[in-house]
């Protein structure tokens, strides 16, 4: 079974985005994705449809971060500008991209504009926010998700044009780019989010915040699940070949994300399991229009974003040419400042439940929950599991 048989196991695909045309935003009409909502079954107009993608592409550039203007378009052409005086960066953000079928490699800064990417990142956005996202939402998740990509290159150009530059040089592979879009889609993954459940647990019960406090506490955590993770990366093998197994839990010792698992409400986290989601309050009765979806949806994006970068970094053959990408580039509370407590993935039980920020959480932190799971594939594998297969 290849690569792509087994991430499509693993997750269920949503649909593309549509030709669109220009119309104005007050005729878009709030979007009905709500599963409780009797008249979800109707199909829309096709042209209540296709608006609602063009004020995706438009709103999500405007909510995701400001720096780059208010459309898709805008955000590229911007992007255009300033690359041009890196020969390297610009070549892979230029019209004529590299081709796999003409080059061994190409440079890892072509994954952010991907159209495999984008489609991938979509479908994991879908099906983790499957509670109150159907296929009718495909395309504005879409819209949001290229503009969200677009966001994160535009604000790196803008404070720290190195990294895009790195990114321009660092090399990748066909079956490396294969590996990371597989890797993206376990992220949705509800046992990979399992797993990584239990590693936030590790981090927040933790006595210290020191990292290498934090670290034994993780350790310590997955010893039970040793068996489970083995059995794990046995069916999701070449998901993970050619993963680096260096810098251990590098993924769960990200600042901002201990952060956002410190004990602030003295509840539990977000659940997983589809049954407690569907009985959570407020996750399938939530009436959302189309801003508040730009914004549940952000932190699901920058937290793919942060994923795609550690998995370039894991899989570069090249040690001199470790990525570092500034925590900022991904950051939700850079971007929204929100205290931490408010994207805690804690249920706060004096929260409102029926608010953004709630929905928000029932879409970030099951992401964020696999991101820790894959870390902790990763990172619990014996020296040499994961090596390239010939």
């Amino acid at each position: 079974m290849g690569v792509g048989d087994e991430a499509s196991m693993l997750h269920q695909k949503g649909g593309g985005l549509e030709d669109v045309y220009e119309a104005p935003w007050c005729e878009v009409p709030q979007i009905r994705s709500v599963k409780s909502n009797p008249g979800l079954g109707q199909a829309w107009p096709r042209r209540h449809t296709r608006l609602l993608k063009v004020l995706g592409g438009a709103t999500a550039a405007a909510v995701l971060v400001g720096v780059a203007g208010p459309t898709v378009g805008a955000v590229r052409r911007s992007m255009e500008v300033r690359t041009h005086r890196r020969d390297r960066a610009a070549a892979a953000t230029s019209s004529e991209p590299c081709s796999y079928a003409d080059n061994d490699a190409c440079p890892a800064l072509q994954l952010l504009a991907s159209p495999d990417v984008h489609e991938v990142a979509t479908d994991t956005l879908i099906e983790a926010g499957r509670f109150f996202l159907g296929p009718e939402d495909a395309g504005f998740v879409h819209a949001t998700v290229i503009a969200g990509f677009a966001n994160i290159t535009a604000r790196l150009d803008q404070r720290s044009p190195e990294v895009l530059t790195k990114l321009a040089e660092l090399q990748i592979t066909e079956k490396q780019k294969d590996i990371a879009l597989g890797s993206l889609r376990l992220i949705g993954s509800t046992r990979v989010q399992s797993i990584g459940r239990e590693v936030a647990k590790a981090i927040r019960d933790s006595p210290s915040f020191d990292i290498d406090i934090v670290r034994r506490s993780i350790e310590e955590r997955m010893g039970p699940h040793a068996a489970l993770l083995g059995s794990l990366r046995s069916e999701m093998e070449s998901l993970l070949h050619g993963w680096s197994q260096d810098d251990k839990w590098v993924m769960a010792l990200d600042p901002e994300g201990i952060r956002v698992l410190q004990n602030f409400h003295g509840g539990e986290f977000i659940s997983v399991s589809p049954q407690d989601m569907v009985n959570m309050p407020g996750v399938t009765d939530v009436p959302v229009t189309p801003t508040q979806l730009s914004y549940v949806l952000l932190g699901g994006v920058l937290e793919e974003g942060r994923a795609l970068f550690h998995i370039v970094n894991f899989l570069s053959q090249e040690p001199q040419a470790e990525l570092k990408v500034p925590m900022w580039a991904t950051s939700m509370m850079d971007l929204t400042d929100l205290d931490p407590g408010l994207l805690s993935c804690e249920i706060d039980p004096k929260a409102q439940s029926k608010s953004i920020v709630h929905l928000t959480k029932v879409l970030f932190c099951p992401l964020k929950f696999g991101v820790l799971g894959l870390e902790a594939l990763r990172a619990t594998a014996p020296s040499g599991e994961l090596a390239m297969a010939a």
